[in-house]
Formats: structure tokens, sequence, C-alpha cells
């Protein structure tokens, strides 16, 4: 009877851990997307339209009290960088 409830979890130990070993070998096999350069903002998917929208969005997180400011002014630095370098790359 021991023997027959080992051999069960035994089975069922090893079907968990070979789907794991299988999606990660599938997962190895997908080519990885490029993210783009991060000294190249339009790479990454940045617009000068979408810097301003995500400003504005900051903004107004910050007056409603959804964010704290220092941390509103700290993420609102990423699209204010993206965007002075897509204006420097006009």
């Amino acid at each position: 009877m021991i023997a027959k409830h080992a051999s069960k979890i035994n089975a069922e130990w090893q079907q968990r851990y070979e789907s794991i070993d299988r999606a990660l070998a599938k997962a190895k096999e997908e080519p990885e997307e490029s993210r783009g350069r991060k000294d190249e903002p339009a790479s990454q998917g940045w617009t000068i339209e979408k810097c301003d929208m995500h400003i504005q969005e900051m903004e107004h997180l910050i007056s409603t009290g959804g964010i704290q400011k220092d941390i509103g002014r700290a993420l609102m630095g990423i699209p204010l960088a993206a965007k002075r370098r897509l204006q420097g790359a006009e």
C-alpha cells in the first residue's frame, strides 16, 4: 500500500516538473523581441504626443492626490527625458 502511494506521488511530481521543463524549453525557443535602445526613445515606441499624454496624466494624478508629489515628479522624468531626446533627434 505504501509503495503504491509513493509511486503515485512520484508520478505526479515527475509530471508537474516535466511540464515546467517543457514550458521553459518552449520559452527559450521563441525569439525575444528587441526593445530598442535607451538613447533612442522612438525605437521603444515613444512619440512626442505620447510623452505629452503621460506627463499630463501624471500631473493630474499629483493634483488629485492619486500619487505622492515626489514619486510623481520622479516618474514624470521618464517621458520628459524621452521627449527631450525625440525633439533633439528632429
